[in-house]
């Protein structure tokens, strides 16, 4: 397939802001939801802000500059530009193809774990709404264990459970 067809029958994003706005969402990550709230507490405000800024910026640009450059060059997702640069390099696609899985099981690992949050954040708006939330008032311990217990108090099928 010559890559003039390539890149008519590939998915495109509609406009420039949809494409930033992936971007930015991808830049962000899985640690910045997890991690961001607990440094900025513990380190103070502008003392990690800038530092943080500085290096989301830099990681972040970079890093989507350079995937974004390497899927286009190779008119593939990563297993088949991975697998291109390998043939390239050393005539074989299998290791490169190989490589190129890793990152795939990452982004399903990190759907996997947002999932969760997502989960997480249904109960809590749940308990805010019906006002579970406001009897557990500040009592920290209670409301830990509240969304510690969020999936064993699941009822789950019999199946699932042998």
């Amino acid at each position: 397939m010559n890559t003039q067809n390539n890149l008519q029958e590939r998915d495109l994003f509609d406009s420039r802001w949809g494409f930033i706005l992936a971007s930015i969402g991808s830049a962000v990550g899985m640690g910045n939801i997890w991690r961001f709230p607990v440094m900025i507490s513990k380190y103070g405000g502008l003392t990690f802000m800038i530092p943080y800024i500085l290096f989301v910026i830099l990681i972040g640009s970079t890093g989507i500059i350079e995937e974004m450059s390497f899927g286009r060059a190779a008119g593939s997702g990563p297993i088949g530009a991975f697998g291109l640069a390998t043939e390239i390099r050393w005539g074989r696609r299998k290791p490169g193809e190989t490589i190129g899985v890793i990152p795939v099981i990452g982004a399903m690992a990190l759907a996997i774990g947002y999932t969760c949050v997502v989960g997480w954040i249904f109960r809590y708006v749940y308990l805010a709404l019906t006002g579970g939330l406001a009897e557990m008032g500040s009592d920290l311990d209670l409301i830990g264990s509240s969304f510690g217990s969020t999936a064993s108090s699941m009822s789950y099928p019999s199946y699932l459970l042998s």
